[in-house]
């Protein structure tokens, strides 16, 4: 079974959908078994997906209370998962694009190729 501090390290991963499926399954199967990262997982979760405001502030303030860590502790380190996850999404689209427009390109050119060819004959 994996560390507790291993696990809330994953759960960015975990929740972007970008980790593996060992990783994921490992995640889920310790959230049934630990309620201090459950807590964890459901504040991260909550504050990331911006329910209620005054819902969020209660739901971190219950985690911090479970896992002993200080409130402002928790919404500085859900400031900066938030903050990797954002760049995170924006270098995957970044990647998609230049994939996408590289794939363009080689077709494109293989077209040109292929009527220059029959052009010839």
């Amino acid at each position: 079974m994996m560390k507790c501090d291993v696990i809330r390290d994953l759960i960015p991963m975990y929740m972007d959908k970008t980790a593996s499926a060992e990783t994921e399954e490992a995640v889920r199967e310790h959230l049934k078994s630990c309620r201090e990262c459950k807590g964890f997982f459901d504040s991260w979760k909550a504050y990331e997906t911006k329910e209620a405001g005054s819902e969020n502030k209660k739901k971190l303030e219950r985690a911090a209370e479970v896992s002993g860590a200080d409130i402002a502790e928790l919404e500085y380190k859900f400031a900066s998962l938030s903050s990797k996850l954002k760049k995170r999404r924006l270098r995957n689209l970044l990647i998609a694009i230049a994939v996408a427009v590289s794939v363009l390109t080689y077709v494109t050119i293989d077209i040109v190729n292929t009527l220059k060819r029959k052009d010839k004959r």
